[in-house]
This record gives structure tokens, C-alpha cells and sequence, in this order.
């Protein structure tokens, strides 16, 4: 795969070329293909990010189990909120309360949901 260090090397290296035969119209150029360049590294990182809250939320999907009106996920002991995830595909775990019962940190109230 070609990294953005690779290609920012080879466009300054045409970029000395330009200076050195002095053709500013393809020094512009240059300039402009390092921002187009920079605008792609942006867009990479965004899709990056979606991609691998994707595959989060996919994994999540498969492993966690409804019951007592939260999500549970095996070996973690903190449970996660319903709503977060059936309305909004967050993964958001609760917080205790006290005495049995949670409250989502993301939501505007505290909603508390009581263990059995």
C-alpha cells in the first residue's frame, strides 16, 4: 500500500524540480496537488473511522445479550444501554446508580433500569 509520506515525498521532489527550472505554473500545480492530496488524507482518516466503528457495532451485534433491559457483553461486568444502541447504534455503558440499578451518562435524564 502507498503511504502519504511516499507520495508527499515524491510531489516535493517534483516540487524542487519546478523551483530549480523555475516553471511556476507547475510549482501552482504542485501546490494544488498538495492540497488535494491533504484533503484525501482527511477523508481516509474519516472513512477509517467509520470503518472500525463498523466493525465495533458489527462485533457488538453478534456478542451482546439482551436481558434485564440492558445489554451484556460476556467477561464485562457493567452493562449497556438499551436505547443508545437500539435507537442510535452507540455502544454506552451505564453507570451505577446504587442499590441495583444504572443510569445512561448519554442521555439528558437519568434513566434507571433496575436489576431483577
Amino acid at each position: 500500500m502507498v503511504s502519504f509520506s511516499d507520495v508527499s515525498k515524491s510531489i516535493s521532489a517534483i516540487a524542487e524540480i519546478a523551483k530549480r527550472i523555475k516553471n511556476y505554473e507547475l510549482t501552482e500545480q504542485i501546490s494544488d496537488l498538495r492540497g488535494l492530496l491533504m484533503d484525501l488524507l482527511d477523508e481516509n482518516t474519516q472513512l477509517r473511522s467509520e470503518l472500525e466503528k463498523a466493525q465495533l457495532n458489527n462485533d457488538f451485534a453478534h456478542k451482546a445479550v439482551f436481558k434485564d433491559g440492558m445489554y451484556w457483553l460476556k467477561g464485562d461486568s457493567t452493562p449497556f444501554c438499551q436505547r443508545c444502541w437500539e435507537v442510535d447504534h452507540n455502544i454506552v455503558h451505564l453507570e451505577p446508580a446504587g442499590y441495583g440499578t444504572y443510569y445512561c451518562p448519554e442521555e439528558l435524564y437519568q434513566r434507571k433500569i433496575h436489576r431483577k
